[in-house]
């Protein structure tokens, strides 16, 4: 019997390291703009809310003073890149059938439930599950081969509520047991997947934010779809991913009332000293000042700006920051 050969090439025939780092950073500056350069509040962040890094955040904006953009790691970025094909696989073939938003068609690319200004903004017509047929080409998927019954993508979508000040990505809106619910995908390394005894507080926050913003912007198309049900989307379903096995057996329903109060009374007291705040500093030293005087025996510990805070909910004077002096 014939021996196997193999010798190892004298040169690598992929991408080196440095030029994959480099077109991973490359591609996330097109693909996103720094979530710094607004003065909105991003449903990521409520987890870990911290109103000292939001006051300092707005304020410098609206001074017109550019912060500093992070820039993700290219081993982060990979991690990006590993999430963002877990959900789409969810969405397409696990979830599909349930999933209530815009598709796009992979033959002709063609997107369903909205479309794009001379800016290339998106113009929205309706809500919708899944088409059975593409309005453009009227290619229709067929039941005989596995892979033609997933022709449509599930297009992610930006919610921005102009009366909450709340712009985001929702990862989708899912009809579950004659419910619309907010979809949260979370995908998780085994370990922690493994561990998972239920959903974590930041979830639900960022998928009750996402509840606010679809029943204000599409309460039309709510009303027009699901006349029965004059509640809208009241719940969220956060459902985690195991990102090696791509199992998703642990799924939790939280309801979005409770956790919306707490985010619309948080937003709307940093708003309201971010208005009485502004008039009275021309730069961030003098608002450095204004706050430390203020706040002299419960200072915050860290120099909070909008990256170098990750973990809020552990510091110890969140309660009180900012509250003693300016209040509602």
């Amino acid at each position: 019997m014939a021996e196997a050969v193999a010798y190892k090439l004298p040169r690598p025939i992929f991408m080196p390291d440095p030029e994959l780092d480099k077109a991973l950073r490359d591609e996330a500056k097109r693909a996103t703009a720094p979530r710094s350069t607004d003065a909105y509040f991003h449903p990521h962040t409520f987890g870990k809310w911290c109103r000292r890094r939001e006051v300092y955040r707005i304020v410098a904006l609206e001074m017109g003073i550019s912060l500093p953009s992070p820039s993700p790691a290219p081993a982060a970025l990979r991690l990006f890149e590993a999430g963002h094909a877990c959900h789409d696989r969810i969405r397409d073939f696990s979830l599909s059938h349930m999933l209530y938003g815009y598709w796009e068609c992979r033959k002709c690319g063609h997107t369903h439930g909205f479309t794009r200004d001379a800016d290339n903004k998106v113009v929205h017509e309706r809500l919708m599950f899944r088409p059975t047929v593409c309005h453009a080409c009227q290619y229709e998927p067929t039941l005989n081969s596995p892979n033609e019954q997933y022709q449509f993508h599930y297009a992610e979508f930006e919610i921005v509520s102009e009366s909450a000040r709340i712009k985001g990505h929702c990862d989708g809106i899912i009809l579950w047991r004659g419910k619309l619910r907010v979809l949260e995908i979370k995908s998780e390394d085994p370990q922690m997947y493994v561990e998972r005894a239920g959903p974590t507080l930041g979830n639900g926050m960022q998928g009750a934010a996402y509840a606010f913003c679809i029943n204000s912007n599409y309460a039309e198309d709510l009303r027009r779809d699901f006349p029965e049900d004059q509640n809208g989307v009241s719940t969220i379903m956060v459902v985690y991913v195991n990102k090696s096995s791509y199992r998703c057996d642990k799924s939790y329903i939280m309801k979005a009332g409770p956790l919306w109060q707490w985010i619309k009374t948080e937003t709307e007291l940093v708003r309201s000293i971010v208005d009485e705040v502004r008039p009275r500093v021309a730069t961030m030293e003098e608002l450095v000042a204004l706050e430390h005087d203020a706040h002299f025996n419960h200072r915050c510990p860290r120099a909070c700006n909008h990256r170098d805070v990750t973990m809020a909910k552990q510091c110890h004077s969140r309660k009180s920051c900012f509250a003693s002096t300016f209040k509602r």
